[in-house]
C-alpha cells in the first residue's frame, strides 16, 4: 500500500478518542425535523447499533472510561432505556448486524489497543452471548450489511493499515469467505442493503476523508459482471458516518474527522443526486450509530452517540417520512 494507507495510532487519534477538544455545537432541533430524545444512559462512540423488534440496541464501544461491552436497549414507544447483558468481551470500533433473531458482533479494537477476530453473538430472546467462527484476522473500524442471509463486512484496519478487503460470513455453515475487493482501501466506512445491493459510502485511509458512493451487488460475485460499481459522490468527505435507506433513499449522517460539516446528505438513486440536509450538531461528528426504525404512519432514523470533541450520550430522531428537500445552491 503506499504510505497514506498505512497507519499511526501515536495520540490515540484513529483508533481512540481522548476528550478535551472543543465540542460540536448543536442546533435548535426544535426549528428543525430532528427530535431530541431520552439520553443514551452511557455516553459513547465507536459503538454498534442495530434495530430489532422495535427497539434499539447500543453496543459496546469507547466511553470516557475506556473501552466498554454494555448493551443498552431504547424503546421508542416509551422513550427509555434498560440495560442488557454486556459483551463478553468489551470492544470498540465495531458494527453488528442482525440476521435473523441473533446479532453478529465481528472483531474490534479492545482494551488492550489490539485487533482482535472474534466472532460474537447475542441472542435478545435469552439476553446471552455465544461465538462463533472468528474472523480470517483481527480486524476493525470496518462496514457491515446483511444481504441474503449473510454478513458483508467491507474495509477497516488490521492496526497496522487500512484494508479493500470484502468478508462474507454464513451462519447456516458458520464459516467466512473473501469477496471481490474494494477500489481503494480505507475504514470508518458505512454500508447498508437495499434489497439485493449494498451501498458502501465515505471512509477514512488515515491522511483524508473519502466521498465515494459504491454498489456492491454478491449476485455478481463468480460471474463476468463486476460486482461493483460506482455512483456519485457525496458533496463532502465523511469519515466514521452512518448510512441508513428508508423509503429507497440513502441518509448519510454524520462524519467530520478532518473537517467541520453542518449538514448531513440524501441520495436520490432515480437521480444518481445527492442533496443536504439539516444536522442537529454541527462540526465534527463522527464514529456514531443510527438505525431506522417504523413508528406508525412514519419512519424515524434514530441516531445515538458519537464523538464531537467529547463522547456523546444524545439520541436523536429524524423523520424520514415528509422531509421535504431543496436544491443546494
Amino acid at each position: 500500500f503506499p504510505p497514506d494507507r498505512s497507519v499511526s495510532n501515536s495520540g490515540g487519534s484513529q483508533f481512540t478518542d481522548q476528550p478535551g477538544s472543543a465540542p460540536g455545537s448543536s442546533q435548535d432541533v426544535t426549528a428543525s425535523r430532528w427530535i431530541s430524545r431520552a439520553q443514551m444512559p452511557t455516553a459513547r462512540a465507536r459503538l454498534a447499533v442495530v434495530a430489532y423488534q422495535g427497539q434499539i440496541y447500543a453496543i459496546a464501544g469507547d466511553t470516557e472510561d475506556g473501552v466498554t461491552g454494555v448493551v443498552e436497549v431504547y424503546d421508542p414507544l416509551t422513550d427509555s432505556w434498560t440495560r442488557r447483558a454486556n459483551k463478553p468481551r468489551p470492544v470498540r470500533n465495531v458494527a453488528a448486524a442482525a440476521i435473523e433473531d441473533r446479532f453478529y458482533v465481528p472483531g474490534g479494537y479492545d482494551a488492550m489497543d489490539q485487533a482482535i477476530a472474534d466472532l460474537e453473538v447475542y441472542d435478545p430472546a435469552t439476553d446471552s452471548w455465544s461465538e462463533a467462527a472468528p474472523l480470517p484476522s483481527p480486524l476493525f473500524a470496518y462496514a457491515l450489511a446483511v444481504a441474503d442471509g449473510k454478513l458483508y463486512l467491507f474495509g477497516g484496519s488490521d492496526g497496522m493499515r487500512y484494508l479493500d478487503t470484502v468478508l462474507v460470513y454464513d451462519p447456516r455453515t458458520d464459516s467466512w469467505s473473501e469477496g471481490t475487493p474494494m477500489a481503494e482501501p480505507r475504514g470508518f466506512c458505512a454500508a447498508t442493503a437495499a434489497g439485493e445491493r449494498i451501498y458502501v459510502v465515505g471512509g477514512y485511509d488515515g491522511a483524508r476523508e473519502s466521498a465515494l458512493c459504491d454498489i456492491y451487488e454478491p449476485a455478481k460475485e463468480g460471474t463476468t459482471e463486476l460486482p461493483w460499481s460506482r455512483l456519485a459522490p457525496m458533496r463532502a468527505g465523511r469519515g466514521g458516518l452512518a448510512v441508513v435507506v428508508v423509503e429507497n433513499y440513502l441518509y448519510a449522517i454524520g462524519g467530520g474527522w478532518m473537517q467541520e460539516l453542518s449538514f448531513n446528505e440524501r441520495y436520490d438513486p432515480s437521480k444518481d443526486r445527492w442533496t443536504q440536509f439539516d444536522s442537529p450538531l454541527v462540526g465534527e461528528w463522527r464514529t456514531l450509530g443510527a438505525a431506522p426504525m417504523p413508528i406508525d404512519p412514519e419512519v424515524y432514523i434514530y441516531v445515538l452517540g458519537g464523538w464531537s470533541g467529547r463522547f456523546l450520550s444524545t439520541n436523536y430522531a429524524y423523520n424520514a417520512s415528509f422531509a421535504i428537500f431543496l436544491p443546494s445552491l
